[in-house]
């Protein structure tokens, strides 16, 4: 009978893994940390200058021809807005660069030798980021799926029989789909270039100018503020004459006023009632009196021409 001792298995050699899984275990743990892409971050810079009045559009001036003189493809000028007051004397510029880190990091050493030169200061610097790890991933995902569905439906334009309407159907779809590939494209260039590049936005202001205080000046205020309320007031009177004028012309008369009181005579027959033609709320013109009265004796004649005497003008006086 044959009795076989237990014993351990034998080490590995010192500098080589002790298995195959273990050593596949820590091939892929570096192979993931390096698979990690770099963050695709998208810088914004904001730098607020003060200076002297004169000397703001120096400042503006001079980093414009810095980023001209660069290139387009170190520095292009986005925009660039000036908004000055000639009474105060108060300016602030604006100018926005995309530039390229290079040049921001060369703009930025002789920064504050330009400023000394002005007698300006820094007084506000800002930097903020924008993650766009997420956006340029699922983009280029995106892309890669439409570009492998445009070659399947090109080879299918190709070779694949069928009918009329289907091949017009699938070139259809392959149109839709290049399109689709061109806006994506755009916007993973245009997310690129935010990544590859830092949007600077430059504010230069003036200093405030000092303002003497007067005694004279609520005179001087009042004084320039007179014009406008003058021309407020002209302004509501014609307003008001306009609104007054065609009630003037356009007035409502009072009615018809009986003159005097009908009695019984001998003969059993009742006197003629008089009528006086109405007096309206404010004096007629001749031509629109003459008219009235015209109207009111056709009706007084239509209606009573036996009891009613025919009406006077407005312009005839009783005796």
């Amino acid at each position: 009978m044959t009795v076989a001792a237990c014993s351990k298995p034998a080490p590995a050699p010192a500098g080589k893994p002790a298995s195959p899984a273990a050593a596949a275990d820590t091939t892929t743990g570096r192979d993931a940390a390096k698979a990690i892409p770099a963050p695709q971050v998208a810088y914004d810079d904001s730098y607020g200058f003060t200076a002297p009045a004169a000397s703001t559009a120096d400042l503006l001036k001079a980093d414009q021809a810095a980023c001209d003189s660069a290139g387009i493809a170190q520095c292009q000028v986005v925009s660039s807005t000036i908004d000055a007051d000639d009474i105060s004397g108060y300016a602030e510029k604006t100018l926005e660069l995309r530039v390229a880190p290079a040049w921001l990091k060369a703009w930025q050493g002789g920064l504050d030798g330009r400023l000394g030169q002005v007698h300006a200061r820094m007084t506000t610097q800002k930097v903020t980021s924008e993650d766009l790890s997420l956006q340029v991933v699922d983009t280029a995902a995106h892309l890669k799926n439409e570009e492998a569905l445009r070659d399947r439906l090109k080879d299918l334009v190709r070779t694949g029989p069928g009918k009329l309407s289907d091949l017009v159907d699938v070139e259809t779809r392959l149109s839709q789909v290049q399109a689709d590939i061109d806006a994506t494209t755009s916007s993973l260039a245009v997310m690129n270039a935010r990544i590859n590049t830092v949007h600077v936005t430059l504010t230069y202001r003036s200093e405030a100018a000092p303002t003497a205080d007067s005694v004279f000046a609520p005179v001087t205020q009042a004084a320039r503020s007179s014009l406008g309320i003058a021309m407020h007031v002209v302004g509501l009177l014609i307003g008001l004459t306009a609104a007054l004028v065609p009630v003037a012309i356009i007035a409502i008369p009072r009615g018809l006023v009986p003159a005097q009181t009908p009695s019984p005579t001998p003969g059993g027959r009742r006197a003629p009632i008089e009528l006086i033609a109405p007096q309206g709320l404010m004096p007629y013109p001749a031509q629109v009196s003459s008219i009235f009265g015209d109207i009111l004796r056709a009706a007084s004649r239509s209606a009573c021409p036996a009891s009613v005497k025919p009406l006077r003008s407005l312009a005839t006086p009783r005796p």
